[in-house]
């Protein structure tokens, strides 16, 4: 049955499009553009694909960090990943949201270190409005 070669050229392509799918997805999933995901069958880059995704924060846990925070369901690493992306979104030009939760933070917090860098970065914010 595999003694000839070009049987196996349709169960390569099926591995190929099931490889890039899942990693597309994933990819997708995790916050980042779904095209990085066909780094996957790079030789060398699909080592550094995988390195990336397990070192680096994924945005959508910023996301839900941020959403945490104001269900006031979190604790400080969520407000370092809510200040985080609200940091990203002042850099995008929407102060005023970041300055909010940045308050809420304070507030949240009090007395704590989180709450300290939180009122020092919203301090800046309001200082460059």
């Amino acid at each position: 049955m595999f003694s000839n070669p070009n049987h196996m050229i349709p169960l390569a392509l099926l591995s190929l499009l099931l490889t890039l799918s899942i990693s597309c997805t994933l990819m997708g999933r995790t916050g980042y553009p779904w095209w990085l995901g066909l780094l996957i069958v790079a030789p060398v880059a699909n080592l550094i694909l995988l390195l990336f995704l397990l070192i680096r924060r994924w945005p959508v846990e910023e996301e839900l960090a941020g959403r945490r925070l104001e269900g006031g369901a979190c604790g400080e690493d969520d407000a370092r990943r809510g200040m985080a992306l609200e940091g990203r979104r002042v850099r995008q030009g929407n102060k005023g949201e970041a300055v909010r939760l940045y308050q809420l933070i304070e507030r949240r917090f009090d007395g704590s270190v989180v709450a300290r860098d939180a009122e020092i970065t919203r301090g800046q914010f309001e200082d460059a409005r």
